[in-house]
């Protein structure tokens, strides 16, 4: 039987209160555990890839976000653990509820941090999207080297 070579899907949110980003730190995923991404997760099979964030949105850090809110911000298609992934990042400006760690098993910590600044130990591909993610780039390709 041929390997399956499908894509992986994944909904990142770039979720904005002025100058700063939340990001959570990965503990105990079995992926970059101890780096900081941002709240997102596997699409479900009837999902499309908006849903998807609202759905993760909610269950990692108990906010709504409104799916005509988010913004695609990138695209990216990335070849990673020898998986090939599909990633789209989307911004939320507006959201409802304070963002609170509802999955502390998989996130050590969710915290703040200036766009500028984020910690040396954020994962590489998400510190790229988020610092460029209002310059127009809308598609990347990651880990083909």
């Amino acid at each position: 039987m041929p390997e399956d070579h499908r894509p992986h899907t994944a909904s990142y949110l770039i979720l904005q209160k002025q100058d700063e980003v939340l990001l959570m730190k990965r503990k105990d995923t079995g992926f970059k555990d101890g780096f900081y991404s941002l709240v997102s997760g596997h699409v479900d099979k009837g999902e499309n890839f908006r849903e998807a964030m609202v759905r993760e949105a909610k269950e990692e850090v108990g906010i709504n976000v409104d799916k005509e809110d988010l913004e695609t911000a990138n695209i990216i298609h990335r070849d990673s653990n020898q998986k090939t992934y599909i990633d789209i990042f989307f911004i939320a400006d507006e959201w409802e509820g304070e963002p609170e760690n509802l999955e502390p098993e998989k996130h050590g910590e969710i915290s703040w941090f200036k766009n500028d600044n984020l910690p040396e130990n954020t994962i590489d591909y998400v510190e790229y999207v988020i610092k460029d993610s209002r310059n127009g780039t809308n598609y990347n390709e990651w880990g083909w080297e």
